[in-house]
């Protein structure tokens, strides 16, 4: 008999629909890279600061799993791969500009804690998708010779954890590239500029262009106008999905009209509409990226092993529970404030939720430390080969009983 029917699940279910209160999403704060300039954006207050001033333009963002530090690359003079303390705003060179990663661009942390980017070659004679792991440079696919550009964004697919690649010149296609290099098309068209984003909830795709915003839905190929309402969104280079949102998913996008101030864009998934609120800060998007910072993510610790880094800056001292699941994040279990956790529930979330084989899953439930960390992990050293086995992992927050943040989701594929 499925453990599925085990009374046990009854306190996941309890917890799910005591959602008295709820905070928000505990990473509002926005990392972005605006032309010559990095700078930290306060979602809510939508204060600026200016982080760092690189001696050229600086390019793609990617938060590491300590949650404390972001990569980020520029291009000449001073070209190549960096990191930024969070903290003391510290620079450190990782990897200067080479001939086989010429401009790094857009960039990605897997689920091993490695760096993926899109990167020109050879003085920019060609495109490639590379990893940058243990302070090796790795091909992982090189564009094909009608691909003419491959740095128009770079997310990862929760759904199957390959690489989701958008090309921003003719054609417009947007590729999923495993680990051993296989390119497969997912859809075309629209007129992709710098940013793709996945709306985990649904699972479609959204791609940022000028004044326009396009989405891919699962089972089509071709990328659909989305009708949107409200003020001109200009240029909406910066785009990225807030799950925050109680009421509903929303994109949110950045543009600037090319003098002191910019413009960040709300857009209401189920509406279209669009509500514009002015940041006074000249952000320059040409070259924008966008890094909402993780609550949950994974780094490989060994063979078969993962440490699963539990960050919620805000909510030092309280509980907390990771659950995982073997059907994915949908649908889901729906709050009463309109937040879904992004799990379905299955026999390895009763297992997980439960901590009944601490041997392979550690997923507490736990504390978090003074700084309103965690880590959980998992184990499948023992398991042997497991044929790319996908599993998912969620966490939540708990303040006396009620669900407090809840992270989304991270997919973790076993070989």
């Amino acid at each position: 008999m499925s453990v599925w029917k085990s009374p046990a699940l009854v306190v996941l279910f309890a917890l799910s629909l005591m959602a008295l209160s709820a905070s928000a999403q505990d990473h509002n704060t926005g990392y972005l890279t605006g032309g010559s300039t990095m700078f930290r954006v306060d979602a809510n207050t939508l204060a600026v600061t200016t982080l760092y001033t690189p001696s050229g333009t600086a390019y793609g963002l990617a938060m590491d799993t300590d949650n404390k530090s972001l990569w980020f690359s520029q291009a000449s003079p001073n070209s190549g791969l960096f990191k930024v303390d969070l903290n003391t705003l510290a620079i450190t060179t990782i990897l200067a500009d080479t001939v086989s990663l010429f401009y790094p661009r857009d960039m990605v942390v897997n689920q091993d804690g490695d760096l993926v980017l899109t990167s020109q070659t050879g003085s920019g004679s060609a495109f490639g998708l590379f990893k940058y792991s243990g302070g090796t440079v790795s091909t992982i696919a090189m564009a094909p010779a009608t691909a003419t550009n491959w740095y128009g964004g770079l997310e990862i697919d929760i759904d199957t954890g390959k690489y989701v690649l958008q090309a921003k010149t003719s054609p417009y296609d947007l590729l999923a590239i495993d680990d051993a290099g296989t390119i497969n098309t997912l859809g075309t068209g629209g007129n992709p500029r710098y940013s793709i984003t996945q709306d985990i909830r649904t699972g479609d795709w959204y791609q940022g262009s000028f004044n326009k915003l396009y989405k891919l839905q699962p089972g089509s190929s071709t990328f659909a106008l989305v009708t949107l309402t409200g003020p001109t969104i200009g240029y909406f280079y910066a785009i990225d999905c807030d799950r925050a949102s109680t009421a509903r998913p929303r994109i949110v996008g950045l543009h600037n009209n090319g003098g002191s101030t910019s413009i960040l864009n709300f857009v209401d998934i189920a509406t279209g509409a669009v509500t514009a609120q002015t940041v006074n800060h000249g952000i320059y998007n040409y070259e924008t990226e966008f890094d909402r910072g993780n609550n949950l993510c994974t780094s490989k610790s060994g063979a078969g092993k993962w440490d699963i880094h539990l960050s919620f800056p805000s909510e030092a001292g309280k509980g907390y529970i990771v659950g995982m699941s073997f059907s994915g994040v949908r649908p889901g279990v729906p709050l009463g404030d309109g937040r879904t956790i992004n799990l379905t529930l299955d026999d390895l979330t009763v297992v997980t939720v439960n901590n009944w084989i601490p041997g392979i899953f550690n997923p507490g439930p736990g504390v978090l430390d003074a700084n309103g960390e965690a880590t959980a992990g998992l184990n499948v050293s023992s398991l042997g080969t497991l044929g790319g086995l996908r599993v998912w992992a969620e966490a939540i927050v708990l303040d006396m009983g009620v669900v407090g943040t809840i992270a989304d989701p991270v997919g973790l594929t076993l070989p």
